[in-house]
Order: C-alpha cells, then structure tokens, then sequence
C-alpha cells in the first residue's frame, strides 16, 4: 500500500469468506506499517465470491485502451496507422 497507494482494496474469493477472521489482524498490522494518511485514504471492503472482478478489471482495461487507442483517433490517423 505504501507504494502503490491505492484508492481501494478489494477482498474476493476465498478471502471474503475468511476476512471476518483476519480483518482485526490486517487492520492493526496496517495501523503500525502505515503512515496516518495511506491509512485514511484507502478503502477496504469484500466483495461476494460470485462476483469476478479480474474479468471485469481486464474487461474495462481493454475497452478503455480500445477507446482511447483507436475511437479517439480521427479516421485518417487510423487509416494511415493501419498502412503498411
């Protein structure tokens, strides 16, 4: 977390299931490895095991690409990238 900083952190799987049992653990580890301010400005929370949220991260980062790679290019850009 100190160096990635992330916004969120989500628990899925197996670990969702279990983290009623480790939440009190990971929270005071987090307490003593983290300054104040990564503490407070990350959101942890779980997610049902149902849900596939590496499907839906790699389904949003490729149409994200796919948006900004080649629908916001002009069509002459895309043409001239597509030429050999």
């Amino acid at each position: 977390m100190a160096i990635v900083n992330p916004s969120r952190i989500v628990f899925t799987g197996a670990s969702a299931r279990a983290f009623s049992l480790i939440e009190d653990g990971m929270r005071s580890g987090l307490e003593e490895a983290l300054v104040e301010a990564l503490r407070r400005n990350t959101a942890i929370e779980t997610r049902p095991w149902d849900q596939d949220l590496v499907v839906a991260g790699l389904l949003a980062d490729a149409l994200g690409r796919l948006d900004r790679e080649v629908f916001a290019l002009p069509a002459a850009v895309r043409q001239a990238a597509a030429t050999p």
